[in-house]
């Protein structure tokens, strides 16, 4: 059964998502695509939400550029299986994927994003510079809010989603256009959106027992 709190996890990010695009007038060069599945060779995947650009990817089995994925009552590895099968699965045509993973007894929130990145190739030296880095998908970006206190240095938490890979082309920058930075405040945000929609029910008659 999928709770409220899954659900409300990945949407609420995915509205707070879409309000940054439209304050900079992106209405319909970016489509979501929900729960759109992807077929691979021996198998599928199925996101909680996606985006796809248009026109450039507007044929139905076109991956989505962005996906969203969130957990409530697995592991966050398991949903770190999840970001690395998208993004080796599309062979890179998924650029990035935003993990939500939402705990309610600790009020914990966590945000990572994965995409594919490149690490040290010991092998690459001065002498060897035809060695090619190893690309690898990895969490480049992390946030995390417990009990309503971030997680280590707030002033260099964020997560970026990034407009060109997004909508596969250069921001407008003098439209203003930018990539879509989610800060710490936004994050507050959801999460107490996100526990206020979710009171554990209390007492024979059901009714909600306010907690915050």
């Amino acid at each position: 059964m999928v709770s409220a709190l899954h659900e409300l996890a990945h949407r609420m990010f995915a509205r707070w998502f879409e309000e940054k695009l439209l304050l900079m007038g992106i209405r319909e060069e970016l489509e979501a695509t929900g729960e759109l599945t992807c077929q691979v060779p021996g198998g599928g995947g199925q996101p909680d939400s996606s985006y796809k650009p248009w026109p450039l990817r507007a044929l139905d089995d076109d991956w989505p550029t962005l996906i969203i994925e969130a957990g409530v009552s697995q592991k966050i590895a398991d949903l770190q299986e999840d970001a690395i099968w998208w993004l080796e699965s599309s062979r890179e045509a998924v650029s990035t994927v935003i993990l939500i993973f939402a705990s309610r007894p600790e009020k914990q929130l966590l945000l990572q994003k994965w995409e594919m990145a490149e690490i040290p190739n010991p092998q690459r030296t001065r002498g060897r510079p035809w060695v090619v880095e190893d690309i690898v998908p990895m969490s480049i970006e992390d946030m995390e809010i417990i009990g309503g206190v971030i997680t280590g240095d707030e002033a260099k938490k964020k997560i970026t989603i990034d407009f060109k890979k997004t909508l596969l082309r250069d921001p407008e920058r003098l439209n203003g256009e930018s990539d879509c930075v989610f800060t710490c405040e936004d994050l507050r945000d959801i999460a107490r959106r996100l526990w206020r929609n979710t009171l554990p029910s209390g007492g024979q008659n059901g009714r909600a027992g306010v907690d915050l």
